[in-house]
């Protein structure tokens, strides 16, 4: 009975668990066409003879994966091979993570942001389970808001 009850859990995990990650997928693709007229760069310094005012931008994003997906990302990981479960994690969280970072340049009136910089970690359930389930991005950039009088 209690098999059951796990493989119930497991396979409900499975399908809210694809569920969300595509309603995700989704969401971030609307926002980063809105927001495509942002352009980001990961260059230092933007273009010469431009001149504006420049504020730092930063986003932070956790974002955890279901339960099947780690179960069958450590399968893999004993075998060997690429876990594309956790290359979804890692792209919803970098964009994300980029797409917030738009967000606040836009809301303080830029026109573009540049040098921009992720950091990643996981982050374990204790010290014994190094099992990747959640994962940090960082993000962090220049926004540059262009002054009235160069348009």
């Amino acid at each position: 009975m209690d098999i059951l009850v796990v493989l119930a859990l497991i396979v409900l995990g499975y399908f809210a668990g694809g569920r969300a990650e595509r309603s995700h997928f989704a969401r971030l693709a609307i926002e980063e066409r809105m927001l495509v007229d942002i352009p980001h760069s990961n260059l230092k310094k933007f273009s010469k003879g431009l001149a504006g005012e420049v504020q730092l931008v930063h986003s932070s994003v956790v974002i955890s994966q279901d339960y099947f997906k780690m179960i069958m990302g450590s399968l893999v990981n004993l075998f060997g091979g690429r876990i594309h479960a956790y290359e979804a994690l890692m792209d919803r969280a970098r964009r994300e993570a980029i797409v917030r970072v738009k967000k606040q340049a836009r809301d303080m009136g830029a026109t573009a942001i540049y040098n921009l910089r992720l950091e990643t970690s996981s982050i374990s359930q204790g010290s014994t389970n190094k099992q990747l389930g959640t994962v940090e991005v960082i993000a962090y950039a220049t926004a540059f808001k262009q002054n009235h009088a160069e348009l």
